[in-house]
């Protein structure tokens, strides 16, 4: 007779979520590799928490002191994402303010005819753009021509389509199962130590120059998500007869 099921939780660990704190000064993180966003559409997505707004700075950007590719943050006044090529304008006006110590999810989104930037889900501004190219070179988390913010980074993901909105919304607050169609490089940052930036989804990690690994306590707590880690206990679930 089948009495009971019991959980075996001896070995059971939580593992803390981690995330990248930048210091505004000097910290960045650059790839090992050049990153090939193809010919067409393209998605940057990331967790950002500024902790101040003394100077504009670039959540990702090309490396070697570029201007062709910058998602950049401005601060002050406007305080708002935005986006910056050599051969486009510049836009930062209107849109969704961010707001100091507050975490959150932007995404800039290129689908061949404009540039839309989402912040936590809702569309903050568009602006039309055809013909971008960008180029395949090693890229930059923070600092990218010397505009470093102070800031946390977290959950940053590269893409070659277009993401639509309703995809963005729908799982902003998840982790991704990295066999998404697109998705050319993923950083977690689970690793809590080290000076290497793992790419779940490619050969295009990262190296860390000054940022420092904090605790994000706040990832994947919103209503219908997982905690992560996830924790199989079906595993440990025993039979008594």
């Amino acid at each position: 007779m089948k009495i009971a099921n019991v959980i075996d939780i001896s070995n059971m660990q939580i593992v803390p979520n981690y995330a990248l704190s930048f210091d505004g000064v000097d910290d960045y993180v650059v790839t090992n590799n050049n990153i090939d966003f193809g010919t067409g559409n393209w998605t940057v997505e990331s967790f950002y928490t500024p902790k101040n707004n003394d100077t504009y700075g670039h959540i990702f950007t090309s490396n070697a002191q570029q201007n062709d590719f910058a998602c950049k943050i401005s601060t002050g006044a406007d305080f708002y994402p935005y986006f910056y090529n050599s051969n486009i304008s510049t836009f930062s006006s209107g849109g969704i303010s961010l707001s100091l110590n507050k975490k959150s999810h932007i995404a800039y989104v290129y689908d061949g005819s404009s540039i839309k930037i989402y912040v936590d889900g809702q569309l903050s501004t568009s602006v039309s753009v055809s013909g971008l190219n960008i180029p395949a070179v090693k890229y930059q988390i923070q600092g990218g021509n010397g505009e470093f913010v102070n800031a946390i980074h977290d959950e940053v993901r590269i893409w070659n389509i277009a993401r639509t909105q309703t995809e963005i919304q729908n799982n902003m607050n998840k982790e991704l199962n990295v066999n998404e169609t697109g998705l050319v490089a993923y950083y977690k940052m689970n690793e809590g130590s080290g000076t290497t930036l793992t790419d779940s989804a490619g050969t295009n990690d990262g190296t860390i120059n000054g940022a420092t690994w904090t605790v994000d306590t706040t990832r994947y707590l919103t209503t219908g998500t997982r905690h992560a880690p996830q924790l199989d206990f079906i595993a440990n679930f025993h039979s008594i007869k």
